[in-house]
């Protein structure tokens, strides 16, 4: 199995503390520009020399640096309103072996003082006159930046106390990126399975006249099954399917319910899709076949992500009316 490549997206806010109050972040306290903060602080990053400095998180257990490409300059750029990159991470603290996949030999032994370094993309967008920042992140697999650089990027404003100010990096649904997702769900469920339905209709005292009390019965799931050598189609269900206020998801003829699980075959397996997941799937859009081809020694090129990245900038700026 070949590894999976998303980008995860996430809004900045900087807000007066104690107040739901924002702030323009391209000019916060009297012409402070988040942007130069931003780049200040991944500036740090840097290294002159590979046997020269690294980054420790040891809340994490992570390393990290700023890429350097193959003529030795550093992969950090700024242009216009936009600062992006590319980072290197990993673990660090657990010994394992390394061993070649052809021979099985045991060709070296990781050592708990060092790190597999993986690239990831980021990018940041603080556009102009406005109280939104966007910050975008490359994950490989279910590996991520995400905790270095809210860490790094909280750290700045713990240490500012005076300024008064509390920063939010959170996870940003694009409407327009879900749109895309969703349109890649191409499966067919073998069976869809409603849990935790509330329905007076399905309560148990009513189906017994009143033999069962409901008390005896936790929760109630209600399961379809696709007829014999048939499916079911999602996509129906994602248009039928509404969540309100309180998380619960509803249709007419069933009530109200906690989560709807799709059951799909995918490579001859059966593999649970969950509704609660998908719903929150428009902050990880995946970028896989769209980076496919531009794939070098097991990772995809800056430019092929950057290209994905700009496309949910796009995105985005329609989506928060953001005038370039």
């Amino acid at each position: 199995m070949t590894l999976s490549f998303s980008l995860a997206y996430y809004s900045i806010t900087l807000n007066i503390r104690n107040s739901k109050d924002l702030v323009e972040l391209s000019d916060y306290r009297r012409g402070n520009d988040y942007l130069d903060v931003i780049y200040d602080i991944v500036s740090g990053w840097k290294y002159e020399s590979a046997n020269l400095k690294i980054n420790k998180e040891k809340d994490f257990q992570k390393v990290f640096r700023i890429k350097k490409d193959e003529n030795g300059n550093d992969m950090l750029y700024r242009q216009g309103r936009f600062i992006d990159g590319i980072l290197e991470s990993g673990d660090y603290g657990s010994e394992e072996p390394v061993v070649d996949i052809t021979t099985g030999e045991a060709r070296h032994t990781k050592k708990t003082t060092e790190s597999l370094l993986k690239p990831f993309y980021f990018l940041f967008y603080v556009p102009k006159n406005s109280v939104y920042g966007f910050l975008i992140l490359e994950r490989i697999g279910t590996l991520g930046i995400y905790t270095i650089i809210n860490k790094a990027l909280l750290d700045y404003f713990k240490s500012k106390e005076d300024f008064g100010l509390s920063l939010k990096v959170l996870p940003l649904t694009s409407k327009e990126a879900n749109k895309k997702y969703r349109k890649l769900i191409n499966y067919e469920a073998r069976q869809v399975v409603l849990h935790n339905v509330r329905k007076e209709g399905v309560n148990i005292s009513k189906m017994t006249e009143n033999t069962i009390d409901d008390k005896t019965v936790g929760y109630t799931d209600i399961v379809y099954h696709a007829p014999i050598g048939e499916t079911i189609k999602i996509g129906s269900w994602l248009d039928s399917l509404k969540k309100n206020d309180s998380g619960l998801f509803g249709l007419e003829s069933t009530g109200q319910f906690s989560d709807v699980d799709f059951i799909v075959d995918i490579n001859g397996k059966p593999k649970k899709l969950s509704m609660n997941r998908m719903d929150n799937l428009g902050t990880v859009f995946d970028i896989t076949d769209a980076v496919s081809k531009y794939i070098v020694k097991g990772y995809p090129s800056f430019r092929a992500v950057q290209k994905e990245a700009m496309e949910v900038i796009s995105d985005l700026n329609k989506q928060f009316d953001i005038k370039q």
